[in-house]
C-alpha cells in the first residue's frame, strides 16, 4: 500500500492541512484496503478537520450579515468604546496573553502530531518516534502522542522483523523465515504481504514433500507412480526444481517407452509406447533419443497400417528401415510381414510376364524366412522364376533345307522391373508449431532431418538436398541443430502460408532420391513442415557416384576429359553470378620466387547441368582451373560461365595471390 500513487497523494493533501482532498484519497483507499487501521484514521481526523473548518466558514459567514447593524449602531457606541478602553487594555494586559501564548502550543503540538502521523503512514519509524517523544517533552501523558508513540515503535520492531523474513526467504531458509513471519502476524496481522508470504512458504513445504516423495517412487523403479507425483509438482508449480523435475520426467516416459516396446506383441502395444516417447518430446524438444524412438515406433505404425491394407510397396518401403535396425521390433512380426509383401509384390510380377522383378521379391523373401515353410515356398517360387529368365535353345530343323535369307531366333529377354534405384526415401512427414526458430507465427518454410540405415543421424561429405519453393536453394545436413545432428532448414516467408515444392537429395552431385513433393501449411499450428528422409540402400565407398536414373551420359570436351557437371542451384535471372561460390588456393611456382601458381574450384554452380568455362581470356571445358600470376600482385579478371544449352553468366574477380607463406616485396 505505501507504494499507491493514491496513498501519497492523500499524505500531501494531509501535511497540507487539504482537508476536503484528503478525506477523498483515503475514502477511495479505504474502499481498496478495508482492514488498514492507518487509513481508518487518517479518515476520521480529515473528517474531523473539515467538520471544524465548515464551522468556522458558518461562523464567518454569520457575521458578516449582522456588520449592517453594527455600523448603525457604531456611532452610538463610539463614545462608549472609548470610555472603556482603557478597561480593555487593562484587562489584556492581564487575562489575553496568557492565552495567546496557550493557543500557539496548542497549534504547535497539533502540527507535531500531524507530522508523526505522516512519518508513520510513509515508513519513517525512527522520525516518528521522535516526533511523538517531542510531543510528550511539552504535553506528558498527551493521549494522542502516547498511543502513536507505542504504535510506531511496534511498527518499526515489524519492519525489523519483516526484513530479516524477506532475507531469509531470499537465501533458502525457509523455516526461519516462516518463523519470522508468524511473529509479525501475531503483532499486526494486516502488516504487507505477510499472509500471502506464509501461504507461499506453506506451498513450497508441501511441494518439497511431493518431490521428495516422487523421488523416491522414482528410486524404488516405481515408474508409473513417480511420473505422475512429478507431473503434478509440474502442475502445482512449474517453476519448483524445473530442470530436476524435467529430467525425472523426460526419463521415466522414455524408459516407459522402452519397457513398452520390448513387450509387446501388437501394434496397440507400440502405440503406448509412441505416446510416452511423445510426452518425452513435450519436455526435451527434438531430443535425439526419443526422437529416434519416435519415429521408429511410427514408422513401424505406418508399415503396420499398409500390411492390414495390402500396401506392399509401402510396408516393404517402411518396415525395411525398421527390420534393418530392430529385427525383433514389436512382437517379431515385422520379418514376417515383409516376407508377405515381397511374395505378393513376386506374384504380382509374375501376373505381369516379368519373372526378372518376380525372381528379385522372391530372393528377398527367401533371406527372411525363418521357418521351413515359408522357406520352401520362397524357394519353390524363386526357382520357377529363375527358370523363365534362363534361355532356353531352340534346336533348329536340319531335315528342310532353310530359306534363302532366314534368320534364327534370338532370345529375347523379358524387360526386367523398376525397383526405386535411389537410396534414399521419405519416411515420415510432420507438421507442428513453429517453437523452435523462435518466430512463432512469424515463419513459414520447410525443415528435415536425413537418417542412415540403422536410424542414426546422417552426416557426410557431398552430401546435400535441392530445395525448390518460390526459389531454389541448396542445404546441406547438420546445418540447424537443434532439428538434430542431420538437421537442415529453409525458411520462405515471415508469415504462415501454403507453398508448394520439391525436395531432393544429392550425392556426389548426383540425385540420390526421387523428388519429394512438399506442401507447408497456413496454420500458425502447422506452419513448421518437418521431412524425415531415411536412408535404405548402401552409399558407394569409394569410385564416382553416379545415380542410377541419370537421362543421359556426361558430356566428354575434345581433349577427352569429361566437362563439368554441378548439382543444381537455381538459375539466377539477372545474369549474374553472385551466388556462385569458389575455392582458391595458391602455390609457390616452380623455378620462378616471384610467381604463384593458383587453383580456382567451381562449387554450386546455379543453373545445373553442364558448364564451359572462359578464365583469363582462355578457354575450359572442365575445373578445377590453374592459372600463374606475381606474387603480392593483384589481377582484376572475369569468369564467364557457359551452359550446354546457350545460356551465359559472368562473375568479376579481384585476384589477390597473398598467402601467409609467401614473403611479398
Amino acid at each position: 500500500m505505501e507504494n499507491d500513487p493514491l496513498y501519497q497523494q492523500g499524505l500531501r493533501h494531509f501535511g497540507a492541512g487539504e482537508w476536503s482532498e484528503a478525506a477523498a484519497c483515503f475514502t477511495q483507499l479505504q474502499v481498496n484496503y478495508p482492514n488498514d487501521t492507518r487509513i481508518a484514521q487518517f479518515l476520521e481526523t480529515a473528517r474531523l478537520r473539515l467538520t471544524m473548518k465548515a464551522s468556522a466558514q458558518r461562523g464567518a459567514q454569520a457575521q458578516s450579515r449582522s456588520k449592517w447593524a453594527q455600523r448603525a449602531m457604531g456611532l452610538g457606541i463610539l463614545v462608549a468604546l472609548l470610555a472603556i478602553a482603557a478597561v480593555v487594555y487593562l484587562a489584556f494586559r492581564t487575562w489575553g496573553a496568557p492565552a495567546r501564548s496557550e493557543g500557539a502550543l496548542r497549534a504547535q503540538l497539533e502540527s507535531l502530531r500531524q507530522t508523526a502521523q505522516v512519518q508513520v503512514a510513509s515508513g519513517q519509524y525512527a522520525d516518528a518516534i521522535k516526533t511523538f517523544q517531542s510531543v510528550l517533552a511539552q504535553a506528558p501523558g498527551d493521549p494522542v502522542a502516547v498511543a502513536g508513540l507505542a504504535r510506531a515503535q511496534q511498527l518499526e520492531k515489524v519492519a525489523g522483523l519483516y526484513a530479516r523474513a524477506v532475507e531469509a526467504m531470499n537465501a533458502g531458509n525457509q523455516t526461519e523465515a516462516q518463523r519470522l513471519l508468524e511473529e509479525i502476524n501475531s503483532l499486526d496481522q494486516n502488516y504487507r504481504d505477510t499472509a500471502s508470504l506464509l501461504d507461499q512458504i506453506k506451498s513450497v513445504q508441501a511441494l518439497s514433500e511431493q518431490y521428495d516423495a516422487a523421488v523416491q517412487l522414482y528410486q524404488s523403479n516405481k515408474l508409473q507412480e513417480a511420473v505422475q507425483a512429478f507431473e503434478a509438482v509440474r502442475t502445482a508449480n512449474p517453476n519448483y526444481k524445473s530442470k530436476e523435475v524435467k529430467d525425472h520426467v523426460y526419463d521415466i516416459y522414455v524408459r516407459l517407452g522402452d519397457a513398452q516396446v520390448e513387450s509387446a506383441t501388437s501394434p496397440a502395444g507400440i502405440e503406448a509406447a509412441q505416446s510416452n516417447f511423445r510426452r518425452a518430446l513435450s519436455v526435451r524438444p527434438a531430443d535425439p533419443r526419443a526422437d529416434a524412438a519416435d519415429r521408429l515406433a511410427q514408422t513401424f505404425l505406418d508399415g503396420a497400417e499398409a500390411y492390414v491394407a495390402k500396401d506392399w510397396e509401402t510396408v516393404i518401403r517402411k518396415l525395411s528401415t525398421v527390420h534393418q535396425q530392430k529385427p525383433s521390433y514389436g512382437g517379431g512380426d515385422v520379418a514376417t510381414w515383409l516376407y508377405d509383401a515381397f511374395i505378393a509384390i513376386g506374384d504380382a510380377f509374375m501376373g505381369k510376364n516379368d519373372p526378372f522383378s518376380a525372381r528379385d521379391r522372391f530372393a528377398s523373401a527367401l533371406q527372411l524366412a525363418s521357418a521351413d515353410t515359408q522357406k520352401a515356398e520362397a524357394k519353390k517360387r524363386y526357382d520357377a522364376a529363375n527358370r523363365l529368365t534362363t534361355p532356353t535353345p531352340t534346336v533348329r530343323p536340319t531335315p528342310t533345307d532353310l530359306p534363302s535369307g532366314w534368320v534364327a531366333p534370338s532370345w529375347t529377354l523379358r524387360a526386367t522391373g523398376t525397383p526405386d534405384p535411389y537410396p534414399f526415401v521419405l519416411l515420415n512427414t510432420s507438421y507442428m508449431p513453429n517453437t523452435m526458430t523462435g518466430e512463432g507465427c512469424r515463419w513459414s518454410g520447410i525443415t528435415g532431418r536425413i537418417f542412415d540405415m540403422k536410424g542414426a543421424p546422417l552426416v557426410t561429405d557431398t552430401l546435400g538436398l535441392r530445395v525448390e519453393g518460390p526459389e531454389i536453394v541448396s542445404v546441406v545436413p547438420g546445418m540447424v541443430k537443434i532439428l538434430g545432428l542431420s538437421g537442415w532448414l529453409v525458411q520462405w516467408d515471415v508469415v504462415a502460408k501454403e507453398i508448394e515444392g520439391n525436395v531432393q537429395v544429392y550425392y556426389r552431385d548426383q540425385p540420390a532420391s526421387a523428388a519429394i513433393p512438399y506442401r507447408t501449411r497456413g496454420s500458425c499450428l502447422e506452419n513448421f513442415l518437418v521431412l524425415d528422409i531415411q536412408q535404405v540402400k548402401p552409399l558407394p565407398k569409394t569410385g564416382p557416384w553416379v545415380a542410377p536414373a541419370m537421362p543421359t551420359p556426361r558430356p566428354v570436351s575434345a581433349s577427352g576429359r569429361r566437362i563439368t557437371c554441378g548439382m543444381s542451384n537455381g538459375r539466377p535471372t539477372s545474369g549474374s553470378l553472385d551466388a556462385l561460390w569458389s575455392i582458391l588456393s595458391w602455390r609457390q611456382a616452380p623455378g620462378n620466387p616471384d610467381r604463384a601458381i593458383g587453383t580456382i574450384e567451381i562449387l554450386g554452380s546455379g543453373g545445373g547441368g553442364c558448364y564451359k568455362y572462359n578464365f583469363l581470356g582462355k578457354d575450359y571445358d572442365y575445373e578445377p582451373i590453374e592459372f600463374e600470376m606475381n606474387k603480392c600482385g593483384i589481377l582484376p579478371t572475369e569468369l564467364i560461365v557457359t551452359s550446354l544449352d546457350g545460356q551465359t553468366w559472368k562473375q568479376t574477380f579481384i585476384l589477390e595471390a597473398k598467402d601467409p607463406s609467401f614473403r611479398c616485396k
